[in-house]
């Protein structure tokens, strides 16, 4: 599951992001899905956007008025119901 994934575009950590992306990941770990809020920050929606192009079969869920996951922000309460619906898919 991945929830507001990151990339450093700008290289602010040198090195974090420097890694060849496995397009074959689904199939050799199973189900993978991205958790992704349409009002989350433009380099959170760039790369989870990048990454469900990239990745052969992975599951993209696109939500709306969650922003990046945070309780208190866009977030109201502790619940996640998209969250709970995608860990019980087969």
């Amino acid at each position: 599951m991945l929830v507001a994934p990151y990339k450093d575009y700008d290289n602010k950590y040198e090195g974090f992001s420097d890694y060849k992306l496995d397009t074959d990941l689904v199939r050799r770990v199973g189900n993978i899905s991205i958790l992704h809020s349409d009002d989350d920050d433009p380099p959170i929606n760039r790369r989870a956007h990048e990454l469900a192009q990239a990745i052969d079969d992975i599951h993209f869920v696109q939500l709306s008025g969650y922003g990046h996951f945070r309780i208190g922000h866009n977030m109201q309460s502790e619940e996640l119901p998209p969250l709970l619906s995608e860990l019980e898919r087969d």
